[in-house]
């Protein structure tokens, strides 16, 4: 699924302003590749009115130039889960 795509469907659940900061943004390069990681956190009033949504997730991305079209697209993108057999995302992280 598009970048795009995959964003607008995790946001739709919210209304209103997305609060959204990166801390510890770290970029690695080589000749085609590249990858980043940060933490992230992100805030926003829940369209259902449950508890507004605030939470902290570390996200990884790689991108990979294509031969073809010069252009680098994101090619993977992932947030950890938790390793304690309920294999939920990870979005209860602390700075």
């Amino acid at each position: 699924m598009p970048l795009r795509e995959n964003l607008e469907g995790w946001v739709r659940h919210l209304r209103g302003n997305i609060g959204y900061e990166i801390r510890r943004l770290e970029v690695h390069t080589a000749a085609d590749v590249a990858y980043a990681h940060s933490l992230n956190h992100m805030t926003g009033a829940r369209a259902d009115g449950t508890p507004d949504a605030d939470l902290w997730f570390r996200e990884t991305m790689a991108c990979a130039r294509s031969t073809a079209t010069g252009a680098s697209p994101i090619v993977h993108e992932s947030v950890p889960f938790k390793m304690d057999g309920s294999f939920q995302a990870a979005i209860d992280l602390k700075p």
